[in-house]
């Protein structure tokens, strides 16, 4: 079993865009203080509005999990990346297709039981690899589990295992 975290940090304002800074607790070094940034826009709709590092910045917002969405909308994002061991940051060539696949799903996790809107994410990932997530995001929690498949392999089950909401 693996354990990673995932802290939301204060917000900042880079290149006129606001967002909160998210960090991953990995076991990668992070020598260039490589930092995505997300929030959400005025409609509601949870945004990944890009990275910096000490040597690299790119900011392209792109909506992730929409707010309220319909069963079978899909949209396109833009799919961001970060390389820790040189802080270079870009966007991936293809884009990804996200669908919401399901409304008011109840999901039991190890901290509770949540009621979630389901997302599928799939973009290719080189010229015959094809990565899918499932998310399941609870509205006030965010994402409580996901699930990553490679191909039609799945590699990954991730569940919320512990959090904290400041005010």
């Amino acid at each position: 079993m693996d354990t990673s975290k995932i802290s939301i940090g204060p917000q900042v304002t880079i290149l006129g865009h606001t967002a909160f800074m998210m960090n991953s607790n990995t076991t990668t070094d992070n020598p260039y203080h490589l930092i995505y940034l997300a929030g959400n826009d005025a409609t509601g709709n949870f945004v990944y509005v890009g990275a910096y590092s000490d040597l690299d910045t790119l900011i392209s917002p792109s909506i992730r999990f929409k707010n309220n969405p319909s069963k079978n909308e899909s949209w396109t994002a833009s799919m961001l990346y970060g390389i820790y061991d040189s802080g270079k940051v870009g966007i991936e060539d293809s884009s990804a297709i996200i669908k919401c696949t399901a409304i008011d799903t109840m999901l039991v996790a190890p901290v509770g039981k949540f009621t979630c809107t389901v997302y599928a994410l799939s973009f290719k990932n080189g010229p015959y690899d094809v990565d899918r997530f499932i998310y399941y995001v609870s509205r006030n929690e965010g994402i409580i589990k996901m699930l990553h498949y490679e191909n039609t392999k799945l590699q990954r089950i991730s569940y919320l295992i512990e959090y904290k909401i400041f005010k």
